[in-house]
């Protein structure tokens, strides 16, 4: 039997799994800057823009090396190591009832309106421009 417990280092739940008992039969593993989570989300990023220009109804338009490695490169530095962000961006450029290159195009022009530093502004961004397109809104 196995479990997988998953956390932010909050300081309780850490020095309960470093009591001998828990620190025996325990494994941690920490998902910090040291795992390189950019070679994963660049390589997610890439296979999922290949997939868009081979399945999306739009494909013939789409060039062979789009988006450019400049875009791949800022999406990747965006992300800042989150998953969601690039996870939301290929949602949201893989929209069928959209041209994706007009998206992608969109997902860079969004930029935060607040000069305040939060986590996931740039993810709050997206959310925000998504959410000022809805057409009937009431219905939401």
């Amino acid at each position: 039997l196995l479990f997988l417990i998953t956390s932010r280092p909050q300081y309780d739940i850490k020095n309960q799994f470093e009591l001998p008992l828990l620190d025996r039969i325990s494994t941690r593993l920490v998902l910090d800057g040291t795992f390189h989570p950019d070679k994963d989300i660049k390589r997610f990023l890439l296979h999922e823009f290949k997939n868009i220009r081979k399945t999306h109804p739009l494909k013939r338009e789409l060039p062979h090396k789009w988006p450019s490695k400049e875009i791949i490169k800022d999406l990747v530095q965006t992300s800042s190591g989150q998953f969601i962000y690039p996870s939301m961006v290929i949602k949201f450029v893989k929209s069928t009832r959209h041209h994706p290159q007009e998206r992608l195009s969109i997902i860079q022009k969004l930029r935060p309106s607040s000069a305040r530093e939060r986590p996931f502004e740039e993810l709050d961004a997206i959310y925000s421009h998504i959410l000022s397109c809805v057409k009937n809104l009431p219905k939401v």
